[in-house]
């Protein structure tokens, strides 16, 4: 049993690291591309940008492990089946059951693993994945800005004399504000201009001090009015700094990146909240049965709601989180179980194929996956239904295919 076992892994185990590493730079491909190219034209250092894909790695081999498993074992089984190893085996008096028996322990070992990486790792890694990308959004929000030209900030258009050395602080400042159909909708001019970094909200807030404000005024038919000049000693002035920051702070979510005791924490926390507005809700509607509708009633009312959908779905995000650390690392199981007869019944252990079967397997589990995330988030079902979901289903297929190697 041991010499089978070391057999099979020895061909297993360098079939899953390559398609580990093929899978993960195919999954980051994209993001590193965009992200680089955005965040080194404005200034960031290659160091930095470095460190940043480093620890995007982790939360990247969480959805990887499982499908390097997959291809792995349909490599391995396919090969093993088309040069009729399966065949000598059997006759040897080693059962199918025994012959799958090295992958499926393959396959638990990485679920173990995987635990500790879902619950250990990856919260840690995309804790300083946060710190890394506020330091470099807080540095590169500004990169665009040249002293001298004219730079656009969204609907905003900049000019500034000079900049600090650090880029927080401008100098002779004038900024333009433009609306479609309306051409130049105000004009601000100040000595001095700080900046205000908002990453998680993709905002730019320019604090300006001794401020001169003009805005043209006019009817709608065209006939000008008088204009609106204003001078004040402070103003700020927000504006959207693009996609760049959103797309990368959506990297890192701030439940993805807590401890899963925190996590729990959190959603008592959260729980005993949702306590309280229930109770502040069901107090305002027995006043409005009894007074009768009055507008400042039903205002609070409606905020007390809003603030319990926010309440459940926060509660929602947290339990679905939680779930997902458990639930994802047994498809690394679950996969090995299903690929370990299925690569017998392709008998091919051509990359191709194997990659291919990977591929629709892997798309089929992770649609099931949203879906279950989707159906969750809504309260169809408790996240623990809609995420081990998937996993149901795999485990079927497991079934199913094995049955149909033991049973032609």
């Amino acid at each position: 049993m041991k010499l089978l076992t070391r057999y099979v892994w020895s061909e297993l185990v360098p079939s899953c690291a390559e398609g580990l590493v093929l899978l993960t730079v195919i999954f980051l491909l994209k993001q590193m591309f965009y992200i680089s190219t955005r965040l080194l034209d404005t200034g960031a250092q290659l160091e930095t940008v470095a460190n940043l894909f480093i620890n995007m790695i982790p939360p990247a081999c969480l959805l990887t492990l499982p499908m390097s498993v997959l291809l792995g074992t349909l490599l391995s089984y396919g090969r093993f089946a088309e040069e009729n190893e399966i065949t000598a085996m059997e006759a040897g008096g080693i059962t199918l059951a025994r012959i799958y028996f090295p992958a499926i322990l393959f396959g638990l070992l990485v679920t173990v693993f995987m635990l500790f990486w879902s619950h250990i790792i990856v919260p840690r890694s995309l804790r300083l994945s946060n710190q890394t990308v506020m330091k470099i959004l807080e540095k590169t929000a500004t990169g665009g800005i040249t002293p001298g030209q004219f730079t656009k900030l969204g609907e905003l258009t900049l000019f500034c004399d000079r900049m600090s050395k650090d880029r927080r602080q401008l100098y002779g400042v004038t900024i333009f504000e433009k609306k479609k159909d309306f051409g130049v909708a105000a004009t601000v001019f100040a000595p001095t201009a700080d900046f205000q970094f908002r990453p998680e909200q993709g905002e730019l807030v320019l604090d300006l001090q001794d401020v001169y404000f003009h805005r043209p005024r006019s009817s709608r038919d065209g006939t000008n009015l008088d204009d609106q000049t204003v001078q004040a000693e402070r103003m700020y002035w927000t504006t959207d700094v693009g996609d760049l920051v959103r797309r990368i702070a959506r990297l890192t979510l701030k439940e993805k990146a807590l401890k899963t005791g925190e996590i729990r924490e959190k959603i008592q926390e959260e729980h005993a909240r949702l306590e309280e507005r229930l109770a502040r809700q069901k107090e305002l509607e027995e006043i409005l049965k009894e007074k009768g509708h009055t507008p400042q009633a039903e205002r609070n009312l409606s905020i007390v709601r809003n603030e319990i959908e926010r309440e459940r779905k926060l509660i929602a995000q947290l339990s679905i989180e939680r779930a997902l650390r458990i639930s994802l690392p047994f498809a690394a199981v679950l996969m090995a179980m299903v690929a370990a007869p299925l690569g017998v019944l392709m008998r091919r252990g051509r990359r191709g194929v194997a990659f291919g079967v990977t591929i629709l397997i892997v798309l089929v589990y992770y649609v099931l996956m949203s879906l279950g995330k989707a159906l969750a988030a809504e309260g169809w079902v408790t996240p623990w239904i809609g995420l081990w979901m998937p996993n149901f289903v795999a485990l079927l297929l497991a079934v199913a295919v094995y049955r149909k190697t033991v049973y032609p």
